[in-house]
């Protein structure tokens, strides 16, 4: 009796007295000056609240820096001001990292089954990628658990070369950004190639959840040498694609435009490139993202949605969320536009024009 009168007595110093000192140790008479609350003790840990995943939910309007363990996830997690509830540390947590590729495939079309089972062997991605349409890679999230995605597009075409030539700024735009991912989830994976030929627009990247969008990297536009016109050929961190004076700007996940047939649109996530896939217009990711043919198949564009030249002074655009316009007729306006890029993460890192190459996308699970 007299040990629990004690008990209660400590208890009631402990709420009395706190509002006067600002400070309350337990296990120590001298808390942190930096520290509200300092718990110190060699034999005995600190034990949060336990919950499941729904009771969580349940919490009404939690407080930014809420801490819980997830009984579900077996997670310690905390609620962040930007991205909600975030593990910051799991019990089974392994750092992992996957890495897609081209496959090994280039050109205007995606890689087969084959050509990922051969390029992914004896990697952790060996077995699980599925390809339903030809070039989109399928993969499940193996665990729940928050994942950090990296996403290039390709670059685009120079003038007289399917690589980009010196000072051209037709790279492929990379943005990052952070996931909270469910175990079971197919994910839709387009790694964007660049193109085959010259006047021709580089291939989006794109990472989809069903017909939801996560992140996606714009390819970038051709260049056109006697380009003296502003042309926005980089690969965008906008969700428009580039474009040039007087041709609308595509936007909200639709192709891009042309001012002349001569001109190939890149493709966007919903919709194609402006004109048909063999005069130029590079197919939307939802329409299997194949690349352009322009002028009877004498500029390819790349995987992607990219968009190829289709006549006299044209050039293709970059395919991404928006794609790029392009435009032709004349020397002075001889270039293609970059596709625009799209990032729904959280701790986001956005870069124009930063990649050469084909693109590739990597999904990192985060231990913290």
């Amino acid at each position: 009796m007299m040990r629990n009168s004690f008990i209660k007595t400590t208890l009631l110093l402990i709420l009395v007295c706190s509002p006067v000192l600002a400070q309350v140790g337990i296990g120590t008479t001298q808390p942190d000056d930096s520290a509200i609350l300092e718990v110190e003790s060699t034999e005995k840990g600190f034990l949060p609240p336990r919950m499941t995943t729904n009771q969580r939910n349940d919490i009404n309007s939690p407080a930014i820096g809420l801490q819980i363990f997830n009984l579900d996830t077996d997670c310690i997690e905390v609620y962040f001001a930007n991205g909600g509830w975030r593990s910051i540390g799991c019990g089974d947590c392994v750092q992992a990292i996957w890495n897609f590729t081209n496959c090994g495939k280039t050109g205007r079309f995606g890689p087969s089954q084959a050509q990922c089972n051969s390029s992914y062997s004896n990697t952790n991605l060996e077995g699980n990628v599925t390809i339903s349409t030809q070039g989109i890679q399928e993969w499940t999230v193996p665990i729940t658990g928050t994942y950090k995605i990296e996403v290039a597009g390709a670059q685009g075409g120079g003038e007289n070369a399917a690589s980009s030539t010196s000072g051209s700024g037709t790279e492929g735009s990379v943005v990052e950004g952070d996931f909270n991912l469910t175990a079971g989830t197919t994910l839709s994976i387009l790694v964007g190639h660049k193109p085959e030929t010259a006047l021709a627009g580089g291939g989006g990247s794109f990472v989809v959840d069903g017909s939801t969008p996560l992140i996606i990297a714009g390819g970038g536009g051709s260049d056109g040498a006697n380009n003296i016109v502003n042309a926005e050929r980089n690969g965008r961190i906008e969700t428009s694609g580039g474009t040039l004076p007087g041709i609308t700007r595509a936007d909200n996940g639709n192709g891009g435009n042309r001012d002349t047939t001569s001109g190939g649109a890149g493709g966007g996530l919903l919709t194609n490139g402006s004109g048909t896939n063999t005069t130029g217009a590079g197919l939307s990711f939802f329409n299997g993202g194949i690349g352009a043919s322009g002028q009877s198949g004498l500029y390819l564009a790349g995987f992607g949605g990219g968009g190829a030249r289709n006549g006299s002074y044209g050039a293709g655009g970059g395919g991404g969320y928006s794609g790029g316009s392009a435009s032709g007729g004349t020397a002075a306006r001889r270039a293609g536009g970059g596709g625009g890029s799209y990032n729904n993460g959280t701790n986001q890192n956005n870069t124009a024009g930063a990649n050469t190459g084909h693109g590739y996308v990597t999904i990192q699970r985060i231990c913290l």
